[in-house]
């Protein structure tokens, strides 16, 4: 858990660095939450989340989600090369 106070600039702005462990075993769920109060102690929060991967590789498989007993039951395999995508998070 990591818990700071700071200020915000002249544009209202500010950032924080979370560090995810590079040694992952398996994808992990973060959740961020922040709070921001002005000079009259009114305030403003909001969460978001986002999932640290293990690898730089991402397997997922597709299918209809309701199939038939007894018949084939096809899957798609996607394999997406994480290293290749901007994770650049805008407001």
């Amino acid at each position: 858990m990591l818990q700071t106070n700071t200020q915000l600039d002249a544009n209202g702005k500010s950032s924080q660095t979370v560090n995810v462990a590079n040694d992952l075993p398996y994808p992990m769920t973060y959740r961020v939450d922040v709070q921001v109060a002005d000079v009259s102690n009114l305030s403003v929060a909001n969460s978001k989340t986002f999932t640290a991967l293990p690898s730089n590789r991402l397997i997922g498989l597709k299918s209809n989600f309701i199939a038939d007993a007894g018949k084939a039951f096809p899957i798609e395999v996607v394999v997406t090369d994480l290293s290749q995508v901007d994770f650049t998070i805008y407001p």
